[in-house]
């Protein structure tokens, strides 16, 4: 069994903490001295015209039963006076993510606005979410299936409906007529969403805005281009929370 860190954004360790996430996906890139032969079939090719399939690539994030720790923003007691050490309370900023600029004064125990340390920098001894790698799978972006997404921590929220406007016309426009019949408002996310205007009409497509926000994108637009048009192949790795 082996152990790796892994980082996720706070809206992701919030679905950890939840229960909502078991997935993640995570790029394949060609290992050193490979390049993309064929990339829809999936099959690269190194100077010396060796070939090798997705599946046979080492899987970098883990096999069934290897463990990952998750880096994740984050800060501790001990600054801005001195270092990180095991004895420092250590904040999580997934913990504190309706206020934009830090703990908020009443629910920081120590009324401190804290200047959040990027996830790269967390080490091992601060992380407090472990998880087990159950298994790991090649695939491409698109191929996502609802309840992936959802196990990818996509959420439904009831945004009511979206009363109707207008009138319509039944006779070429002699006269017209109220719409009556509103129509039921997006409600899927992936957590961080607080109005029908930000949310898709699928769990798929939930995921997918995430995954073009996450990388550069526009935010709430699947216009493209982004990593989902462009449709990599990733790792689907499936895994369980552990204590």
């Amino acid at each position: 069994m082996k152990e790796r860190p892994i980082l996720f954004s706070g809206t992701l360790v919030r679905a950890i903490l939840d229960g909502r996430k078991t997935q993640t996906r995570r790029i394949v890139t060609p290992p050193n001295g490979y390049r993309w032969l064929d990339f829809d079939g999936g099959t690269l090719i190194n100077n010396d015209g060796h070939k090798k399939h997705l599946t046979d690539l080492p899987q970098r994030h883990g096999i069934a039963g290897d463990l990952l720790w998750v880096r994740e923003t984050w800060q501790h007691s001990n600054h801005p006076l001195g270092p990180y050490d095991a004895d420092c309370d250590v904040f999580y900023r997934a913990d504190y993510l309706t206020d934009p600029l830090g703990p908020d004064l009443e629910r920081s125990p120590d009324g401190i606005r804290r200047t959040w340390r990027p996830s790269i920098h967390m080490p091992r001894t601060a992380a407090r979410i472990a998880l087990e790698i159950t298994g790991v799978r090649v695939e491409r972006m698109q191929s996502i299936s609802e309840a992936d997404a959802i196990a990818e921590g996509a959420v439904y929220t009831d945004f009511g409906i979206e009363p109707p406007k207008g009138s319509i016309s039944l006779d070429g426009g002699r006269t017209f007529h109220p719409v009556v019949r509103g129509t039921q408002r997006n409600g899927w996310h992936m957590g961080d969403a607080t109005s029908h205007e930000r949310c898709m009409g699928s769990a798929r497509y939930a995921f997918a805005n995430l995954i073009n926000r996450l990388h550069g994108g526009e935010n709430w637009n699947l216009k493209g281009p982004g990593l989902w048009e462009a449709n990599p192949w990733v790792w689907a790795i499936e895994f369980r929370r552990i204590k």
